[in-house]
């Protein structure tokens, strides 16, 4: 937000953006409340007059408007004002950078007797001696944000012209951090960017870019938006190297796959064994069967078995019993709802089964996310996302909708309490949280919730709403990330009971027969509640008719997925 509103005009304010666009600059506040990087963007857009600390300092700061942005120019300032040598000057600069007032002492004295040897004025100098000191603590090297600058230009020259390949190469550059792969396939689809599946056909070993599916009409209209990134089959936790040089010399030898059971007739056994073919599986790799996923995890023996009929055929020479084709022609035999695997009975995976399978092959979920149909309600009681976390300052007050993901609990060993830590996930990515112990009124002092109260929550697997405050994490200098303290946990499905008044439920005109009337009925009746229901009957390119229903509901999870089965659309007041 603060980038757009500099409105960079030039390389300079490249590089300056992001000397000034970290934790320190954007925290430290001058007299008048305002920080480095506000008095730089007023400056630089003229609603404000360019200043200068002292006359000869107008060449050293002109660039940045009359303010210290460098650690170059520190020294510069005390080479002019001071007379001092750039050893002497690298040395305050090193000196000022670790804030420790001792030393801070001396090295004033010494720059105030030179300032004075040279024509300053003691109390002009004392002043600039106080900014740089505040500067210095937070400054950046100059070399060091040119060279980060001129990424910052080829990287968005690419992203606005090659936006798809751009994306395609960040996600592979970043495979091995869930957290950003997260937040780049939201940014992705915001885009629209269509981003699928790994797939045995079609995918390389790392992410690619493809054209939309819908290319430009031949009379010269509009090109289609958007386009499409496959993930890499070397994005498949449990899937190595010579795994995927085996499916995809095997691709390139005979085709593409036509089922589970071909690909196992045809792949080498020794660098594909069980435990790859089911985080395929898991993954989505084989979907283009159009088998659902949980037959296709059923079928991996049958299909190995067939496979390694097959290879003993190739090796012998032998023809297959259907004659001239090979084993690979044969019909796939996947198991039905009942049949026994093993000392397995196969029934259908439930979606949270199936998506958490995909996020055990992937580390994230790709189809789906058990947050999805919950975007209405995350806007409406969160403040924020997780992704928009990471922009917000130390003391914010946020609230975010998520589910849990890696929970860690600690005892405090000294007080003998309970505390835990979890990664909460959105659509948009994820932000850890801390929940500390919580501590019972004492004397004046208040109640204050903590883990204890919280833990069955956190556990139950269930969306939650954290209400907290953002602390910045310093354990890494260079990249600090926010945290969130939390201050209260709700479920969700808690916040919305006491929050909904109504539900309207909508549907197509013509799809509101008796049938469905009557079924709703009979929903309504099943989730009995103190929220009144408004049904609208939409007719296409008119308005929507509201009929009168005297039950009233209870706006449960339950009551929600089976009203949108029957084909209505949902929506919370």
């Amino acid at each position: 937000h603060m980038v757009t509103k500099m409105k960079p005009s030039g390389f300079d304010d490249v590089i300056a953006a992001g000397a000034l666009f970290r934790p320190g600059p954007l925290d430290q506040k001058l007299d008048d409340g305002r920080t480095m990087v506000d008095v730089y963007i007023d400056r630089k857009l003229g609603k404000e007059k360019v200043r200068f600390p002292h006359e000869k300092l107008e060449a050293i700061l002109k660039e940045t408007y009359g303010v210290i942005v460098y650690q170059e120019q520190v020294m510069q300032i005390s080479q002019v004002l001071a007379g001092y040598s750039l050893g002497r000057a690298d040395l305050l600069r090193r000196a000022m950078g670790k804030k420790k007032a001792e030393e801070m002492a001396k090295e004033r004295v010494g720059f105030l007797q030179g300032c004075v040897r040279n024509g300053v004025d003691e109390a002009v100098a004392g002043s600039i001696f106080d900014m740089m000191e505040k500067f210095a603590a937070y400054g950046f090297n100059k070399s060091h944000s040119a060279a980060y600058g001129l990424l910052t230009v080829q990287t968005a020259w690419l992203k606005a012209h090659y936006r798809v390949e751009f994306m395609a190469a960040l996600l592979t550059s970043e495979a091995a951090n869930t957290d950003k792969v997260v937040a780049h396939i939201f940014g992705a689809r915001q885009d629209g960017i269509e981003v699928l599946s790994p797939d045995v056909n079609e995918s390389a070993a790392s992410f690619t870019a493809h054209p939309p599916k819908v290319e430009a009409p031949a009379s010269g209209g509009p090109a289609a938006a958007g386009g499409r990134i496959r993930f890499g089959l070397g994005a498949v936790k449990g899937v190595g190297d010579s795994a995927v040089e085996a499916v995809l010399a095997a691709r390139a030898e005979g085709g593409p796959f036509r089922s589970l059971f071909d690909f196992c007739c045809r792949i080498d056994p020794r660098r594909v064994n069980k435990k790859v073919i089911e985080a395929l599986v898991k993954s989505g790799a084989f979907d283009f069967e159009g088998v659902p996923r949980w037959r296709l995890a059923a079928g991996i023996d049958a299909a190995l078995s067939d496979g390694s009929s097959a290879q003993a055929d190739r090796q012998s020479g032998q023809a297959s019993l259907f004659g001239a084709l090979p084993a690979a022609e044969t019909k796939p035999r996947y198991p039905e709802p009942g049949d026994r695997v093993g000392d397995v009975e196969v029934a259908e995976w439930p979606e949270r089964v199936r998506l958490a399978a995909e996020k055990e092959a992937l580390g994230f979920y790709i189809t789906g996310h058990p947050l999805a149909g919950y975007e209405k309600e995350a806007r409406r009681y969160a403040s924020t996302n997780c992704a928009q976390i990471q922009q917000k300052r130390q003391g914010d007050k946020v609230s975010v909708v998520g589910v849990v993901r890696d929970l860690r609990e600690r005892q405090n060993k000294e007080k003998g309490t309970r505390f835990g830590f979890f990664a909460l996930e959105d659509l948009s990515g994820s932000v850890e949280v801390i929940c500390w112990g919580g501590r019972a009124a004492q004397g004046n002092r208040p109640a204050q919730r903590g883990w204890s109260d919280w833990e069955m929550l956190v556990k139950s697997d269930e969306p939650l709403l954290v209400h907290g405050e953002v602390r910045l994490n310093q354990r890494d200098e260079e990249h600090p990330s926010a945290e969130i303290v939390a201050s209260d946990i709700e479920l969700l499905s808690h916040v919305r009971n006491q929050k909904t008044s109504e539900v309207v439920l909508r549907i197509d005109a013509e799809r509101l027969a008796a049938e469905a009337v009557a079924q709703l009925r009979a929903l309504l009746g099943r989730h009995g509640g103190s929220c009144t229901v408004s049904v609208r009957a939409v007719i296409p390119e008119r308005s929507e008719t509201r009929l009168k229903v005297k039950e009233k509901v209870a706006p449960s999870d339950e009551f929600i997925e089976a009203a949108r089965r029957l084909g209505f659309e949902v929506e919370l007041r």
